[in-house]
């Protein structure tokens, strides 16, 4: 395993690579690599191909590969936390809670700055992480996965019900509010990719740095003490940090349901347990993901703009049942 962590990462990197190259050609309107290379080093605001590029196409693409990355290592940051192979962003409600509190914001607050929206998201899915984690704990045998899981389908139902209502209560904006909240990058302006850059930038580099003590922790309890791990700080940074790269994910394209949940299994089997290889991975894969989806929705649906979570989810399902029955869900 060890030997292949290199080639499988190089390989990887081509991989997104070949698909960011891919999504620069198509659209409405395919494009020759000669024409992006131009457009990319000697851009001129008067041609129009250079304008769908560097206006449309180049920040899809960079969205595509920042919110994949976050995504993957928010499931992973989720996953060491909890020891729970079944957590994620979508599964434990704080996909739900930042899509509540981003709403809320739009409806009531319409001249809310831009740059606003992800701290909102943020607020959104803290509270919801707190109240799973609240429902998860109550009971004689303390917080158990099943408890956990289950706690998070009920804030889920709980926040989309309450966004339902909200969009059935304002039916002309309905349409508009609830595009933005099911997992699209259509549309993606480098305004809003610049909002969030630095919220996913300065995460990613904490959660690398926490690696070493995620390990610990996975070694249990009393041995991370006993190896002067401070048990709650991590859990409480590394859940931080989760939260904020998914909230920041939500505030530009909504729920992508299933990345965060399938990419740090992936990493698991191409790099192994080891925290300090499968949280970037866990982010390469997630990036791998849904630059692809977004190429693959775009050639198959064309020209109608389909959500990168529909294939995803129809694809990313079976993988994941594949992997429950044959590897288990240990974290």
């Amino acid at each position: 395993m060890k030997y292949l962590r290199i080639p499988m990462i190089v390989l990887g990197l081509i991989a997104l690579l070949v698909g960011a190259s891919l999504s620069l050609q198509i659209g409405s309107a395919e494009m020759d690599r000669g024409i992006i290379w131009d457009a990319l080093v000697h851009y001129n605001s008067e041609n129009l191909h250079h304008q769908v590029i560097h206006d449309s196409r180049l920040p899809r693409a960079l969205a595509a590969l920042f919110i994949g990355a976050a995504l993957g290592v928010s499931g992973a940051l989720l996953q060491a936390v909890t020891r729970n192979a079944l957590a994620a962003p979508d599964t434990l409600g704080i996909h739900a809670g930042a899509g509540l509190a981003l709403l809320v914001s739009l409806i009531y607050i319409p001249s809310i700055p831009i740059g606003m929206l992800p701290v909102f998201a943020f607020i959104g899915g803290v509270v919801s992480m707190v109240l799973v984690w609240g429902i998860a704990s109550v009971g004689g045998q303390g917080m158990t996965a099943i408890k956990l899981a289950l706690a998070g389908v009920v804030v889920s139902a709980l926040a989309s019900t309450m966004i339902e209502a909200l969009l059935l209560s304002h039916s002309r904006m309905a349409f508009t509010l609830s595009y933005l909240l099911k997992g699209s990058l259509s549309g993606v302006q480098w305004n809003e990719l610049e909002m969030i850059v630095p919220w996913i930038g300065i995460s990613l580099l904490v959660s690398v740095m926490l690696a070493q003590k995620l390990n610990l922790i996975s070694l249990g309890e009393e041995a991370a003490a006993g190896l002067g791990a401070s048990i709650t700080s991590v859990r409480i940074t590394a859940s931080l940090a989760a939260v904020i790269l998914a909230s920041a994910s939500v505030s530009v394209a909504g729920s992508v349901v299933f990345l965060g949940l399938i990419a740090p299994h992936l990493a698991k089997l191409t790099v192994g347990v080891d925290w300090r290889w499968r949280i970037p991975v866990s982010g390469l894969i997630g990036a791998l993901l849904l630059v692809w989806a977004d190429v693959l929705t775009r050639i198959w649906f064309a020209p109608q703009e389909v959500t990168v979570s529909i294939l995803l989810a129809l694809a990313g399902a079976p993988v994941f049942i594949y992997f429950v029955r044959t590897r288990g869900v240990q974290s």
